[in-house]
Order: structure tokens, then sequence, then C-alpha cells
């Protein structure tokens, strides 16, 4: 598994296989107490243009079946 993050706020995890993907965010470097991003559960995830300033974390919680 990759994960690319890109200039413009893409993030990118490549696989192959059945996946599926959920992405949280943090306003500290931890996955304790991440918010979930409702309707992100694809292998990339575009933060929004409009986002309040500040720092934030982005995780994303990758599973398969089985």
């Amino acid at each position: 598994m990759a994960i690319t993050p890109y200039k413009r706020g893409d993030i990118t995890i490549k696989s192959i296989g059945k996946i599926s993907y959920q992405w949280y965010y943090n306003e500290s470097n931890s996955f304790n107490g991440a918010s979930i991003i409702s309707g992100a559960t694809s292998g990339s995830y575009r933060i929004p243009i409009g986002t309040t300033a500040g720092m934030y974390y982005y995780f994303c919680k990758v599973s398969s079946p089985g």
C-alpha cells in the first residue's frame, strides 16, 4: 500500500484487492478522538476548498474482509 500526499490537498492510497476505506481527521496527531469524514469512503480524499485554516491530521482506516 502506498500513500501519496499532493500539495493541492489530495491524498491517495493505492492497493490491490477488495479494500474498504474510511477517512477521519483530527486537530492533533492522534487517531484517538478523530472525527469521521462522512461520505469519505474511497482510496483518495480531497480536502475541501474553504476548510477553516488550521493544522489538521488526516487518517484513513483501511480494512479488508477476511
